[in-house]
């Protein structure tokens, strides 16, 4: 694994190296990067993987105490990330969490394409049983390390309000163990801030282009796949797409 570190403090990732094509894949709330395990191994050949472990709570190495870690704070840190590397022409692959769409919207210098998997977008922030379940948690004082407790217990890790719909097939507990580690065992050092899965006050994460971006956005959702090619308009929004596939 290795480090760089930026402006909150030491980002560890995984990087394939090679000349091709660079994917950079984000992962999710309590989570890392072995989620996109079987992606970059067949992706590896020919592309240049690069998988960060952002400070969504299973981050080993702590964030600064004045880290701002709220949604825009990483979707910042994602962008620096990008630029500590020099990744140029970057393919942006993002799951569970929709924070990559902000990168995308407010730091798109370094950003070609954008790939959306099932993710948070919109007014479903955070989404889902599982996404109120750690909005409860981490609104309470010491409640994000009495969740990751409990999730201990491996059959908690597969009911709807965990992880269990988040999967179409079972996590292994190897992997579960890794992720949750953090949370389980240094608390206070890989805590999940309070802000990164509480919806700010607009309530929304949605994309919004800068008036200079042009985007191929390709979203794979439920077995189906879309691909748009994306203009600004001269206000900054999305003004027209063309879309391809089912």
């Amino acid at each position: 694994m290795q480090e760089i570190e930026v402006s909150a403090g030491i980002i560890e990732y995984e990087d394939t190296g090679g000349s091709g094509p660079v994917v950079v894949l984000l992962h999710g709330l309590a989570m890392d990067g072995s989620v996109w395990r079987y992606v970059v191994r067949e992706l590896r050949a020919d592309h240049r993987c690069v998988v960060p472990t952002m400070p969504l709570g299973s981050h080993r190495r702590p964030m600064r105490e004045d880290a701002d870690l709220s949604p825009h704070g990483i979707a910042k840190l994602q962008a620096e990330f990008l630029a500590a590397l020099d990744l140029r022409d970057v393919t942006l692959v993002g799951n569970d969490s929709g924070i990559f769409q902000l990168t995308a919207g407010c730091y798109p210098e370094r950003i070609a394409r954008l790939v959306l998997t099932p993710c948070e977008a919109f007014e479903n922030f955070p989404p889902g049983l599982p996404g109120r379940t750690a909005e409860v948690g981490i609104k309470m004082p010491g409640g994000t390390f009495l969740l990751a407790q409990t999730l201990r217990v491996h059959a908690l890790r597969r009911l709807p309000f965990t992880f269990g719909w988040m999967a179409k097939r079972p996590i292994p507990h190897e992997i579960f163990d890794v992720w949750l580690r953090p949370l389980q065992t240094q608390r206070g050092s890989a805590a999940i801030s309070a802000s990164s899965c509480i919806p700010s006050t607009t309530g929304t994460c949605s994309l919004r282009l800068s008036a200079s971006a042009a985007l191929t956005v390709r979203r794979s959702w439920s077995g189906r796949r879309k691909t748009a090619s994306c203009l600004p308009s001269t206000g900054g929004g999305l003004s027209s797409c063309s879309h391809r596939g089912g």
